[in-house]
């Protein structure tokens, strides 16, 4: 089976996306709890990420992020949800992408540069086995 590439009048992503597992919190922007990171599975890119929770949030609500990178200091960002959708009708889950709106310029860089090394990795990965 091969996959279609997107239209790129579809697609207006600045950034390439990967899927990635890193240790990740979020809150909605103004709560005074905030949760420890938690190991989750991210749709993560320079400009963005996606992510299933397990609350509901609206679109355009803002949120506070703290992202681990291996290796690096916590990453802290805002971002504006762009997209939600429940995943199942008798379910609490929800699949989130929100798009960064607060991100310092050299966060951006370590993220990018984290998903290079991945996406590298992966390809020597597949090479070689």
């Amino acid at each position: 089976m091969t996959a279609t590439p997107p239209d790129s009048s579809e697609d207006k992503r600045e950034y390439f996306r990967l899927t990635v597992n890193l240790p990740m919190a979020y809150q909605l922007e103004g709560e005074t709890v905030s949760s420890a990171p938690t190991p989750m599975s991210l749709n993560l890119s320079g400009g963005g990420v996606g992510f299933v929770a397990e609350r509901k949030f609206n679109l355009d609500d803002m949120l506070l992020l703290k992202i681990l990178l291996p290796s690096q200091p916590p990453i802290f960002a805002r971002a504006k949800i762009v997209r939600t959708a429940q995943l199942g009708k008798n379910t609490a889950s929800y699949s989130i992408g929100a798009q960064f709106t607060g991100l310092d310029g050299k966060d951006k860089e370590q993220i990018l540069k984290y998903l290079i090394n991945v996406q590298l990795e992966r390809r020597r990965e597949r090479y070689t086995t």
